[in-house]
């Protein structure tokens, strides 16, 4: 099996991240699958941290739209899934529409394993701006009835700070602590690290539990999950429903389009 882990960072702009995964991924999935590591282009941020250009949305838009190129990519390239390994969960509709791999993504993996594991889920993110994708996306796949809230970190902080956590954790893992006991405290009983830099950083300090609630490894779940979904379509053929989401476009119309607008 062969996964593409796409993160929609600048993997050359957070390298103690890169390093950390490409240290730690092939230990997180089965014997036989192959996880292959890829980020976008540094320029796709203009020298900024990620959330701080993604809360534009023209932004966010020419940014998010090079997902559907990774994905049709992956697909040629004999990929058996693609793994959106970020909470940006970049037109997750439109990739599943245009290819028949599996496309999972990091939120939605998350939080439906989150719903076999507590009753009551928190998402602790980097700064308040994030609360309102955070909630859109929740939304987005019906499981707002299972989130006990939204908490960001105070201070807030960047991508940029928590890939120098990697060398300096503690005053990350003190603020990620103080912050989840405000969650567990109005109920929650596991903490969901949001944003990809930010759980590679705890699961590199083993942090996997606080005050008896469960911290997820939102890294080593969208993996497990995406080899899920490759075995149930590799076992029994399950893939997307095409009748109405995730209808695909018919090949002679794709083949129209792309002479307009450009191939994926």
């Amino acid at each position: 099996m062969r996964i593409w882990h796409q993160s929609m960072a600048s993997l050359e702009s957070l390298g103690a991240y890169g390093a950390a995964l490409e240290q730690r991924l092939p230990g997180l999935v089965s014997p036989g699958t192959e996880v292959v590591i890829h980020g976008v282009p540094a320029e796709s941020y203009a020298g900024q941290p990620p959330a701080a250009v993604l809360r534009y949305p023209y932004a966010k838009y020419l940014i998010h739209n090079q997902a559907l190129s990774f994905v049709a990519q992956a697909e040629r390239e004999g990929f058996d899934a693609v793994a959106f390994a970020t909470f940006a969960e970049p037109l997750l509709q439109q990739c599943r529409s245009i290819v028949d791999i599996p496309v999972t993504s990091m939120v939605e993996s998350s939080l439906l394993v989150g719903c076999s594991l507590a009753r009551k889920i928190a998402l602790i993110t980097l700064a308040p701006e994030n609360r309102v994708r955070l909630t859109e996306q929740v939304e987005r796949h019906g499981l707002g009835d299972r989130i006990a809230g939204i908490y960001p970190l105070d201070p807030p902080v960047t991508e940029f700070v928590l890939a120098a956590a990697f060398n300096e954790p503690q005053g990350v893992v003190d603020a990620f602590s103080q912050t989840a006991r405000r969650a567990i405290a109005d109920g929650a009983d596991l903490i969901i690290p949001a944003e990809g830099v930010f759980t590679e950083v705890l699961a590199a300090q083993k942090i996997d539990r606080l005050d008896g609630a469960a911290v997820m490894d939102c890294v080593a779940v969208v993996l497990a999950y995406t080899e899920m979904m490759v075995t149930l379509r590799q076992r029994c053929g399950l893939g997307v429903g095409r009748r109405w989401d995730h209808a695909r476009p018919p090949a002679d119309l794709m083949d129209r389009l792309s002479g307009f607008f450009g191939p994926l």
